[in-house]
């Protein structure tokens, strides 16, 4: 179960084998006029840590469109907001103690209380399906433990409404829909519930790897991420082939059919969680693979 919770959390905050400490990549050649940039962000770091990142202001400026996994306009519009709400909401009226056994319900209830202040008796909660449940878990104990950490500050968001303010284009390279499906569809509800105990016996040590892959993401330490996660639990918290297909890997590779035709427009700053950069089926080695040059921005030219 460990395994697989942070696993979801690296689609957030890491790459994968042969990564350098490094966030910010420049795109070039491939008959490209002008060069673009990718930057990998991290939802659980504080908004400053931006002007920490040699040439990102830069790269942000020199940017004529700015493009992100979705535009996250999509998130605060009223229709978006109550797809989103659908998604996360169980179906047919059913709770959570529809579907637990009553001795998994009185262990969630609890920990959702410790962690909350508020159990599953309030309706709202006991109404969201378990894969929402652990998501609102996990960001509320890290705002907890980190009291200055601000959720609704999103390098995502930030970066999205900067190119707003300057008049340029925004875009995404997935629609709302899409994603809600990949974070909130796509599983039974049984895989659900097996992922919500994981995190709800182990409590602790997922809080502690948080805030370690966090504190490394600040870092830029991708490999000292991946040191934290080469070992395997050999349990069903691991995470399936198919559901890192899912989250990571298919949509990497539907990125890259996305990418070129954009550039092309001008130089862009596309804007993804950290997670989808690093490795073999990362979009850096995709977009080597492509033909392109992609170079650390602090690496010396």
């Amino acid at each position: 179960m460990r395994k697989k919770l942070l696993s979801l959390a690296l689609l957030f905050v890491t790459g994968w084998a042969g990564m350098q400490a490094q966030l910010l990549w420049k795109i070039s050649g491939k008959g490209l006029a002008a060069p673009s940039y990718v930057f990998g962000t991290n939802h659980l770091s504080p908004l400053s840590i931006k002007d920490r990142i040699a040439g990102l202001d830069e790269a942000l400026k020199a940017a004529t469109q700015v493009c992100g996994e979705i535009e996250m306009a999509a998130m605060t519009d009223p229709a978006g907001m109550q797809r989103l709400q659908a998604a996360m909401t169980l179906p047919d009226g059913k709770t959570l103690k529809d579907i637990l056994p009553a001795a998994d319900y009185a262990k969630a209830d609890s920990v959702t209380t410790a962690v909350m202040g508020v159990g599953l008796a309030l309706p709202q909660l006991a109404q969201l399906s378990p894969s929402a449940l652990v998501t609102n878990l996990t960001t509320v104990l890290y705002v907890k433990r980190h009291p200055g950490f601000n959720p609704m500050e999103q390098l995502d968001t930030y970066f999205q409404t900067e190119a707003q303010k300057a008049g340029k284009k925004v875009r995404g390279l997935e629609t709302l829909d899409f994603q809600i499906d990949v974070l909130f569809g796509g599983k039974t509800m049984e895989r659900q519930a097996e992922e919500l105990m994981c995190f709800v016996n182990n409590v602790e040590w997922y809080a502690g790897q948080t805030d370690s892959l966090s504190a490394l993401y600040e870092r830029q330490d991708i490999e000292g991420m991946l040191r934290l996660t080469e070992e395997k639990t050999n349990t069903a918290c691991d995470p399936r082939p198919e559901e890192l297909d899912r989250l990571i890997y298919d949509r990497n590779a539907d990125w890259l059919t996305k990418m070129p035709a954009i550039m092309a427009e001008g130089t862009t700053l596309f804007v993804v969680g950290a997670g989808h950069l690093g490795g073999e089926r990362g979009v850096v080695a995709l977009l080597r693979r492509a033909g392109y040059d992609v170079v650390p921005v602090s690496q010396p030219e």
